[in-house]
This record gives structure tokens, sequence and C-alpha cells, in this order.
């Protein structure tokens, strides 16, 4: 779930102007989240890569988001075009594949160590 840890609510989505909607800062806090989770784990924790599966839900809002956003862009920059349903709906799956990937591959941006103190930054 989307929630900022510090005040259990949704994340916010971005102000006007920003190329992510709602939805997608959702699904990113969401990655994020499983990762500190996965940190703070005993014995030296886990990364997102040692996970065996992920299940993502999309409500209706996003289906909508997608279709109200005919030039959207996908996350690797590319400009999609929404033609009917169909692609619609691959726009969203396209989208969110991009999300979960570039999460997996990065760790969601979580350094490990970081969520109980392991990490000395210094």
């Amino acid at each position: 779930v989307g929630l900022v840890p510090q005040r259990m609510t949704l994340i916010e989505p971005p102000p006007h102007g920003s190329q992510l909607s709602g939805w997608e800062v959702q699904l990113y806090q969401s990655w994020k989240n499983a990762t500190s989770v996965l940190d703070g784990l005993e014995d030296r924790g886990g990364r997102l890569d040692d996970c065996l599966g992920g299940l993502v839900y999309f409500s209706l809002g996003a289906l909508e988001s997608v279709a109200a956003s005919s030039t959207a862009s996908t996350c690797n920059g590319n400009q999609d075009g929404v033609v009917n349903d169909s692609s619609i709906w691959n726009k969203l799956w396209r989208t969110a594949g991009c999300i979960c990937n570039d999460a997996l591959s990065t760790n969601a941006g979580v350094v490990m160590g970081s969520v109980d103190g392991a990490t000395d930054f210094a």
C-alpha cells in the first residue's frame, strides 16, 4: 500500500505539471515500503530481489487516470497515444511493469541497513 509511514496516510499525488499520476506515486511508495520491511528483518535483512514474487492491484482510478492522459509518458520517456480500451489497459500494464522493474532493480532506492540504522552514513 502506498502509505507514508510517518503519517499512515496515502502518499499525496504530485502537484499539477508532474509527469507522474497519483497511482504511479503510490506504486513507487508501495515498493519502497516493502523494501523497508525486508531491510528491517533480522540477520542483515533482505532486498526486493530476494522476493519470490509480488502482487499489484489497481483501482479503477488508475485506469481512468491513464485514459484521461492520452499522451502521458511511460517511465522510459516514450509518448503513447491512447486510442481504444485495449490500448488503455496495455498502457496501464506497461507503465506499471516499468515502475515495478525499476523498483526491483534499484531496491526501490532504499540503502541496505538504513531502516534499522545499521548503515553508517558518516
